[in-house]
C-alpha cells in the first residue's frame, strides 16, 4: 500500500465538536496552522440534551456566534424540575438566558466558523493511528470511506473526540467511572404539548427525562427528549429499547398526557456508560479537551460549556508555552463542578433523597436559583456545595 503524503501543521485536532472547533478558533487567533479532523460529515446528529447554559451562551458570543445565532436558537429563561409531585421552578438572573438548539445545527455552525477563520476542516476521516517521531513532532493518520489515506505531522496533537476518543483510550489516560454507571436514550419528538421557555428535567425512580423545546416548538411541538437511566433500568430496557422509552414516557405522571400524540422525528439512539475520568490531560505534544477530559452526566446541560472552556484554557497554555499550566487550570476550574454533578447523580439514584431535596428546593426558590445558576455556569459550584 502506498504511504500517504504527510501534511505539516502546528496543531492537529481530532474531533470537530464544540471543544475541537473552539480550540481551532482560539489557536487560529494565535496565527497557528490547524487541521481539524472529523469522522462524520456535517450536518450530523449527536446524542445531547441540546441545552446551552447561560454561561455557555456567553462563551459562544465571545467566540463570535454570528453563524450560531443565524440558526435562531430558542431562548430559555430558567429550568423546571419535577419529582414525585413536587415542582421546582428556577430562573436565570435578569438579562441572562440559556439557549436550546440541536447539536446538528450548533456543531455545523461552529465548524463553519472555524473554517472561515482558516482551520483546515477534514470531514469523513476515520483516525486509525498516531505516534511521536524522533524529532518530537506528533503524527496522526486516518482514512476516508473510499479508502484514501491521509497523514499529518503536528507540533501539538489535541484529542477532542469525546469520551470514546481514540487517543485518550489508547494512552490509557481515560477510564469509565463505575460509581456512576448511566446510559442515555435520545431522540427529537414532535407534537409534544406544553412546551414553554424553560428547560425541563423530570426525575423518576432510576433516572430522569430532559426536555428542551427546539426551533419550531410553537408550530410543531418539537423538542429534544433525552432519557438517562441507571444500570438496573438499562438492563430492563435493552430487550426493547424503543418500547421501553415510549412506555416510560407515556406512563410518566407529568409527561404522559403531553406525549399522547407525539412521535419520534429522529431515530432513537443510545449511548453509555456515560461517566468517565482522566488520569492526565497532557503529555509531550499531546492535550485533551472537552468530554475526553472527564464527564459526569451534567443534569442541566453544562457539558458544552466545559468543552468550550477547556478549549480556551488549553489555547492559553499553548500561548504561554506550558501545557502543564493547562492541566492545573482545568482541574482548578472544574473540580467543584464535577463534585456537584456527582452529588446530583447520587441524589437522583436514591428516591428518598431525591424526594427530600426536591421538597427543599421547591420551598426555597433562592436555593433552587443558586443551584441552577451554578450548574448553568453563572456561579461557582462551591457556592452550592
Amino acid at each position: 500500500m502506498k504511504e500517504p503524503v504527510s501534511t505539516e501543521v502546528d496543531v492537529a485536532i481530532v474531533g470537530a465538536g464544540p471543544a475541537g472547533c473552539a480550540a481551532a478558533m482560539a489557536l487560529r487567533r494565535q496565527g497557528r496552522t490547524v487541521a481539524l479532523l472529523e469522522k462524520a460529515r456535517f450536518p450530523r446528529d449527536k446524542i445531547c440534551g441540546d441545552f446551552l447554559t447561560p454561561g455557555c451562551v456567553a462563551r459562544l458570543q465571545e467566540l463570535g456566534s454570528e453563524e450560531v445565532e443565524a440558526v435562531t436558537p430558542t431562548r430559555l429563561r430558567g429550568m423546571r424540575i419535577t419529582f414525585d409531585g413536587t415542582e421546582v421552578l428556577s430562573d436565570f438572573p435578569p438579562a441572562r438566558h440559556g439557549w436550546s438548539m440541536s447539536r446538528r445545527s450548533l456543531d455545523a455552525a461552529l465548524a463553519r466558523r472555524a473554517s472561515m477563520m482558516g482551520a483546515c476542516l477534514v470531514e469523513e476521516l476515520r483516525v486509525e493511528n498516531f505516534g511521536r517521531e524522533e524529532d518530537g513532532w506528533q503524527w496522526i493518520e486516518g482514512s476516508h470511506p473510499d479508502g484514501a489515506r491521509r497523514r499529518w505531522r503536528a507540533r501539538l496533537l489535541v484529542e477532542a473526540g469525546g469520551r470514546h476518543g481514540l487517543i485518550g483510550r489508547r494512552l490509557g489516560w481515560r477510564n469509565d467511572d463505575p460509581r456512576l454507571t448511566r446510559y442515555a436514550l435520545w431522540s427529537h419528538m414532535e407534537n409534544m404539548r406544553g412546551l414553554g421557555d424553560r428547560g425541563e428535567m423530570h426525575v423518576f425512580d432510576g433516572g430522569y427525562v430532559g426536555v428542551a423545546p427546539l426551533q419550531g416548538a410553537a408550530d410543531r411541538g418539537l423538542a429534544n427528549v433525552t432519557m438517562v437511566l441507571t444500570a438496573s433500568r438499562w438492563s430492563r430496557a435493552r430487550a426493547d429499547i424503543r418500547g421501553y422509552f415510549l412506555d416510560l414516557l407515556r406512563s410518566h405522571p407529568e409527561l404522559g398526557r403531553r406525549v399522547a400524540d407525539a412521535g419520534l422525528v429522529t431515530p432513537l439512539r443510545g449511548i453509555g456508560p456515560l461517566a468517565c475520568s482522566a488520569s492526565r490531560l497532557t503529555g509531550d505534544g499531546l492535550a485533551m479537551v472537552g468530554d475526553a477530559c472527564g464527564f459526569v452526566d451534567p443534569f442541566t446541560g453544562e457539558g458544552i460549556f466545559m468543552a468550550l472552556e477547556s478549549a480556551r484554557l488549553m489555547a492559553e497554555a499553548v500561548a504561554a508555552g506550558s501545557l502543564d499550566r493547562y492541566e492545573s487550570a482545568w482541574r482548578a476550574a472544574f473540580s467543584s463542578k464535577l463534585r456537584l454533578c456527582r452529588l446530583l447523580q447520587i441524589v437522583i439514584a436514591r428516591p428518598w433523597l431525591a424526594r427530600y431535596v426536591a421538597r427543599a428546593l421547591g420551598s426555597r426558590k433562592d436555593l433552587a436559583d443558586r443551584m441552577v445558576g451554578a450548574t448553568g455556569d453563572l456561579f461557582p459550584a462551591s457556592s452550592v456545595l
